[in-house]
């Protein structure tokens, strides 16, 4: 379903009762929802950060700066979700920056 301006409500959405208000909207800048990225953090076996945002929902790929703007928020969908407590958490978010601007940040 198109998802562009945030109206439809993406396919998963009626499979997913734990989506919290306002999360069928899309994420600025993709055509994810926040409903997507709970599911997706909950339902495809996340081993890392980097596995969620670059492959599962590919929010790395489409927002910029890799979504680390947007980590924050990214945090309070799926940390429940994965089961990662504060430590873990901190330790993915610093593994999935390093990685995403060794080998996905445009060179100077």
């Amino acid at each position: 379903k198109d998802l562009a301006n945030g109206t439809q409500v993406p396919d998963i959405s009626y499979a997913w009762s734990d989506a919290e208000p306002g999360e069928f909207y899309s994420i600025a800048g993709t055509q994810y929802s926040w409903a997507e990225l709970r599911w997706a953090a909950s339902q495809e076996s996340v081993v890392h950060l980097d596995d969620l945002l670059l492959r599962r929902v590919r929010l790395g790929l489409l927002l910029p700066g890799g979504g680390v703007d947007c980590l924050s928020q990214i945090r309070a969908v799926a940390q429940p979700e994965l089961g990662w407590d504060d430590r873990g958490w901190l330790a993915e978010e610093e593994r999935y920056v390093k990685l995403w601007q060794k080998c996905y940040n445009v060179p100077h």
